[in-house]
């Protein structure tokens, strides 16, 4: 008995899987418009190349003859390499199209500025619930993308930090914590400092305020905030921060607060 062969037999079956482009069932290959991407291998099949040449972008017209892209830089022998995936780095970078490598968050900035001097806080409310009181600082951190302030980015932190007491190391701690969203002006505010825990009353507080400013406190911070963009997009800002009464001559009457701009990188 003889079967007819239906259109719905022979259509091959995609599906979404790497960097969501489409893998064929049949082969295994993942399809990225210029070209395919084989996960066996770690690699394209085919170098990177642009069959119509290169067109400026200004006046429309062609500028060079077909052949591989100019995508070569000597300074990343990665590059020499027209089977890879994004300079084999894809913790970094995404392929949209096949082409090339590109970083998702390469528009993106994060500024970081001191909005307030370290000052004294009490009774404060922790994360966990807890009162504290001790010195803290704000820094207010904007977020642009392409130029402009991107409002509505999802914040979420993640801390590493140790404090020391004369020069003895207290504690190290890892917390990561939900921040909320970026406000008008792509504006997003974070409290830094020493903040020790206290039962609210009158002389553990002032116990707490007299040994922070008898004794030589160092806090230092590395801070990942993980922005998720409306759409998706996820980029990580790294920065370094220290608050502390400490200089070179010892202990100092006030506690100075200072921190690196924050590193962007794509966290997809």
């Amino acid at each position: 008995m003889t079967k007819a062969v239906t259109s719905s037999m022979m259509e091959r079956v995609f599906v979404s899987l790497f960097t969501s482009k489409e893998r064929d069932a049949e082969t295994g290959l993942d399809y990225f418009g210029a070209r395919y991407y084989s996960g066996a291998q770690g690699r394209f099949l085919s170098p990177d190349e642009f069959k119509g040449g290169i067109v400026d972008q200004i006046i429309g017209e062609q500028i060079s003859q077909p052949g591989p892209l100019p995508y070569a830089d000597l300074g990343n022998p990665q590059s020499l390499n027209k089977y890879a995936y994004v300079l084999n780095n894809p913790l970094q970078f995404i392929d949209p199209d096949g082409h090339a490598d590109r970083n998702p968050c390469e528009g993106v900035i994060v500024e970081a500025k001191e909005v307030q001097q370290p000052a004294v806080v009490q009774n404060e409310t922790t994360d966990d619930g807890r009162k504290a009181t001790g010195v803290a600082g704000i820094i207010e951190f904007t977020v642009t993308k392409t130029g402009q302030p991107a409002t509505g980015v999802a914040v979420t932190e993640k801390n590493e930090e140790k404090i020391t007491r004369n020069d003895k190391e207290l504690k190290s701690d890892k917390t990561e914590i939900g921040k909320g969203d970026t406000k008008a002006g792509g504006k997003i505010q974070d409290k830094f400092g020493i903040r020790l825990q206290t039962d609210g009353k009158n002389e553990t507080n002032r116990f707490i305020k007299q040994d922070l400013k008898n004794n030589k406190w160092s806090m230092t911070g590395v801070q990942v905030l993980t922005l998720t963009f409306p759409g998706g997009l996820k980029c990580s800002a790294t920065s370094t921060r220290t608050i502390t009464n400490t200089g070179p001559d010892g202990l100092q009457p006030k506690y100075t607060l200072t921190f690196t701009q924050p590193i962007v990188r794509s966290a997809n």
